[in-house]
C-alpha cells in the first residue's frame, strides 16, 4: 500500500462517492457530448481495511441516462460489470498477461490495450527508457491482432509540453500507419495469430 501522508481520519468514501457523481453529472451535463468516461480503477481504496460499496450499477446507469451513447470503461482488472461498455487490459493484451495485471477472462465487450512509451503513467523526468519504435508497432499491430485498441500513454512535462522522445516516436508511428494503416484502422481480430511472428486483422 502506498503512504500518501494524508490524515486516513479524514477519509469519508461515501462523501467522496456523492462528489464523484455530482462531477460525472455536471461533466455530462455542461459540455456537450461525450464519448466515453474512462475510471481508473479504485486503486486509493483499500478493500481490506474499509470495505465499501461504490454503487457502480447506480453510476453506470446515471452515465447512460445523462448520455446513452457515452461509453463506460473502468481499468478494475476483472471481468467487466454490468453497465460497462469496454473492457481494459493493463500493459498487457487481452488474453495474456505476462505483468500479473490483466488474468482476466476476455469478453465480448470492445477491447481495449493501455501501455506506456516509457515507465511511467506520467512525466517522470528520470524516465528516458522509451520503448522503440519497432517496439510500439509492434504492439499496434498485436493489439490489432486481438481486435483491440490501443490507449499508447504519454505524460506531458510540467509546461504541458509533451516530451521530444514522444514526439518523434508518434511521427514514427505515423509514418508507418500512413504506409500500413489500412491493416490497422477499422479492423477486427483476423483469428490466426503466431505469437509475434504472424499477425492478422480482417475488415
Amino acid at each position: 500500500r502506498n503512504v500518501t501522508g494524508r490524515d486516513e481520519s479524514k477519509i469519508n468514501w461515501s462523501e467522496y462517492s456523492a462528489f464523484m457523481n455530482r462531477q460525472i453529472e455536471e461533466l455530462l451535463t455542461n459540455y456537450g457530448p461525450i464519448g466515453a468516461i474512462w475510471f481508473d480503477g479504485w486503486w486509493d481504496h483499500d478493500e481490506d481495511v474499509t470495505p465499501f460499496d461504490w454503487q457502480l450499477s447506480e453510476q453506470y446507469a446515471l452515465v447512460h441516462k445523462l448520455q446513452p451513447s457515452c461509453l463506460v470503461a473502468n481499468n478494475h482488472h476483472q471481468v467487466p460489470f454490468d453497465g460497462e461498455d469496454i473492457q481494459i487490459f493493463e500493459r498487457d493484451l487481452p488474453g495474456e498477461n505476462e505483468h500479473g495485471l490483466s488474468g482476466q477472462e476476455v469478453s465480448q465487450l470492445p477491447l481495449e490495450t493501455c501501455q506506456t512509451m516509457n515507465g511511467m503513467w506520467g512525466y517522470k523526468v528520470e524516465d528516458q527508457n522509451y520503448k522503440s519504435v519497432h517496439e510500439l508497432v509492434q504492439l499496434l499491430v498485436r493489439t490489432s491482432g486481438k481486435g483491440a485498441n490501443l490507449l499508447l500513454n504519454v505524460g506531458p512535462q510540467p509546461d504541458g509540453a509533451l516530451p521530444d522522445a514522444a514526439l518523434s516516436r508518434f511521427k514514427e508511428i505515423g509514418a508507418w500507419l500512413k504506409d500500413n494503416g489500412e491493416t490497422i484502422y477499422g479492423t477486427t481480430a483476423g483469428g490466426w495469430n503466431q505469437g509475434e511472428d504472424v499477425v492478422t486483422t480482417r475488415k
